[in-house]
């Protein structure tokens, strides 16, 4: 018997996972490590019932050879680069820190995986892959999980 798409869509995954570290710096980003893991199990893919969710939202999203969307994780705004600071006095405020910084997501391992897409409050951001200059569109995730 087969799946409908909608159990599909909503069941946590089981089974091979890749950990993916993501380097951001300001609104372009790149892949800077995967690594294989055997066996996890981690969170069901996030499916919105409308597009608003999708065109305010951040989240990572994997695409098929084709460009069909097959896992999408919601994640907080990796752009967001100030953070809180604390005064001995009890106040608090916030500073920009616009270093580079990195961000680890995990996706389910499957050979049909195409391309990563990092979006950050509904735009896309554009990813460096090797030498070519920063474009949207996503970066081809390496066949092995290794990087």
């Amino acid at each position: 018997m087969r799946e409908d798409d909608s159990q599909r869509r909503t069941r946590v995954h089981r089974g091979p996972v890749r950990r993916v570290r993501i380097e951001v710096s300001g609104d372009t980003w790149r892949i800077t490590r995967q690594t294989r893991i055997e066996r996890m199990t981690i969170q069901a893919a996030w499916w919105p019932k409308d597009d608003r969710e999708l065109r305010g939202g951040s989240y990572v999203e994997v695409t098929g050879p084709g460009g069909e969307v097959l896992y999408r994780q919601r994640i907080a705004d990796p752009t967001d680069a100030s953070v809180e600071l604390f005064d001995g006095g009890g106040r608090i405020h916030r500073e920009d820190n616009s270093a580079p910084h990195m961000i680890d997501v995990l996706i389910p391992d499957d050979r049909q995986l195409g391309r990563l897409r990092l979006v950050a409050g509904g735009a896309e951001l554009a990813g460096k892959d090797g030498r070519k200059k920063p474009a949207v569109g996503g970066i081809p995730l390496d066949v092995d999980g290794r990087q």
